[in-house]
């Protein structure tokens, strides 16, 4: 499924334009009121969002890039890492301290131009792995909620990990139709 909608992004319009019949059947349905919503849900609205998404996603991503890993393995036994684990949250010990103190971060000079995104394109940065579309990100969770379970992690994805149509109205588009799409398009649940 493609979005139509007008975007400032200059290219060529696709030439094909693929409706599934459960796609077509949902938006008919008058009891599937969540997919309505999200098909014609109005992005453009939420691109000030996806910026501050986007650049704060890098500057977390440069920041963990720059620091070692704080947890070097010692010669402790899988129960001894259980019990220091257990023992050592919050919640047990209020001596504890916090496990990710916090950081202030100074904004990079690079920053995501808001005329560049739109759902499916994600902005341009020099290495690392492309992000997921925050439009697809944000459009199932906001359809979980809408459906009335909780907009969790572990609740949206299995959501996009079940229900094709579901993932298709997000954003989460296969490649071909031949495409098994939850294992390389869906997100992980972290």
């Amino acid at each position: 499924m493609l979005n139509f909608n007008p975007c400032p992004i200059s290219g060529q319009l696709p030439l094909i334009h693929v409706i599934d019949n459960d796609d077509q059947l949902l938006l008919n349905s008058p009891d599937a009121h969540w997919y309505r919503i999200l098909f014609y849900f109005p992005w453009e609205d939420y691109r000030v969002l996806a910026v501050d998404y986007y650049n704060a996603l890098y500057d977390f991503n440069l920041t963990r890039r720059n620091k070692p890993n704080a947890i070097e393995p010692d010669n402790e036994t899988e129960t001894e890492a259980v019990q220091r684990l257990l023992f050592g949250r919050a919640t047990v010990n209020k001596d504890a301290p916090d496990l990710a103190p916090l950081e202030i971060i100074n904004a990079t000079a690079e920053t995501v131009n808001i005329n560049e995104i739109a759902p499916g394109i994600t902005p341009q940065r020099s290495g690392g792995k492309k992000p997921k579309c925050f439009f697809a990100l944000f459009k199932s969770h906001i359809g979980v909620s809408l459906m009335g379970f909780p907009p969790e992690p572990e609740t949206v994805h299995s959501f996009l990990s079940t229900n094709l149509s579901f993932a298709r109205v997000c954003g989460f588009i296969p490649k071909s139709q031949d495409d098994q799409y939850w294992h390389r398009h869906v997100p992980a649940i972290r």
